[in-house]
């Protein structure tokens, strides 16, 4: 149930809180990349390297990585384009049939770290806008929330890849 100093549902101006939470972002973008590359520099120098290995079982393909007892060294890089190309040591599902597992890399961390903070955002936009604690919603919150949710990833994907181009596209020692 919707708490008391809360709006009905039906009173929700969803697209207006979506456009505050993408004007929000953008407002942040800086910050957004300061906390990434923050990040980043903690995986340059506390991570190792780890090399693929391709492995194929006859009826499966996958990728796993293998460490290869050396750190990183950012000096092997020129633009943090070319580290995102590097394995994290884990490995994921590829939900294709015959590939198995793949390795992932950083640009798949990076990419996963840069939305969360953008949903963070949202979130922020959103609790503010209805006073629902997000941490415990009724049902009918969810759906509002969930409403929300979906506005959202649909009008925030460019600012989404607008970041992660401007972080992706610096050259690396410009992080220090």
């Amino acid at each position: 149930m919707l708490k008391e100093n809360s709006k009905n549902s039906n009173q929700f101006d969803l697209q207006l809180m979506v456009d505050k939470a993408v004007m929000l972002i953008g407002d942040r973008i800086s910050t957004i990349i300061k906390e990434v590359n923050s990040e980043l520099l903690k995986v340059l120098k506390n991570n190792l390297k780890y090399e693929v290995e391709i492995v194929d079982v006859g009826y499966d393909v996958s990728e796993h990585a293998r460490p290869t007892g050396k750190r990183l060294d950012i000096l092997d890089y020129v633009t943090v384009k070319d580290f995102l190309e590097e394995s994290t040591g884990n490995t994921v599902p590829t939900y294709i049939s015959g590939a198995g597992l793949r390795a992932e890399t950083y640009e798949d961390y990076f990419q996963d770290l840069i939305m969360r903070k953008k949903y963070d955002i949202a979130e922020e936009v959103f609790k503010k806008e209805t006073n629902i604690d997000t941490s415990n919603m009724s049902d009918e919150e969810r759906m509002i929330f969930d409403d929300f949710n979906d506005a959202f990833c649909d009008s925030s994907i460019e600012i989404e890849q607008n970041i992660f181009e401007t972080f992706s596209g610096q050259k690396i020692y410009s992080i220090f």
